[in-house]
Parts: structure tokens; C-alpha cells; sequence
């Protein structure tokens, strides 16, 4: 759901025409949030969860990888990450590793 981020309670509508869609009228239960610099939001679409406090966020990416391991038979051990997120951290990424 565009907008929201993982464990929200959110109310919406249904998006006429598009019956797998729905419109967000507003979040009844936030996640924990920060502020973000979102200038870029509606043309990269990367920072979709960079208002996202970083220790759910990274809980969340951990299980992701923890998932598709399982789901292909993989049993390995999947430490926390602590990389940063945001504007800074990415600048501190050369250019050419972030773009493979």
C-alpha cells in the first residue's frame, strides 16, 4: 500500500476500476517514523521506506532475507545489519556500487 509502511493499521477506499488497489483515506495506527528528506519520492521511488525508524526497518529486511532462504531450502545464520539508512549513508556508497 503506497504510503504506509510494514504493521500499519491503515482505513482506505477502493480505487474504482482497479479492483486489487485501494486508496489510502489515512494511517489509524502508524509504525515508528523519523523524518526523511523525500525530495525524490515521486521520480526514484527508493525512498519508500527511508521514514522508517531504522530498527524496524532492519528487523524487517532481516526476516525478508530469513524468508527467501528458507522458501529455497537454505539454512544459514542471518546477522542484524547495522548499514546506515538515508541520504547520508548512501553518499558514503560509491556511485557504481550503487547502480549494479
Amino acid at each position: 500500500m503506497p504510503y504506509t509502511l510494514p504493521g500499519e493499521i491503515v482505513e482506505v477506499d477502493p480505487w474504482l476500476g482497479h479492483p486489487d488497489r485501494r486508496n489510502l483515506l489515512r494511517v489509524e495506527t502508524a509504525s515508528p517514523r523519523h523524518h526523511a528528506d523525500l525530495s525524490a519520492f515521486r521520480r526514484s521511488g527508493g525512498c519508500a521506506l527511508q521514514h522508517w525508524d531504522a530498527a524496524p526497518y532492519r528487523a524487517w529486511k532481516r526476516d525478508a532475507v530469513v524468508a527467501q532462504l528458507h522458501r529455497v531450502d537454505i539454512s544459514a545464520s542471518v546477522a542484524d545489519s547495522s548499514m546506515p539508512m538515508g541520504r547520508a549513508a548512501a553518499a558514503r556508497i560509491p556511485r557504481a556500487a550503487r547502480t549494479q
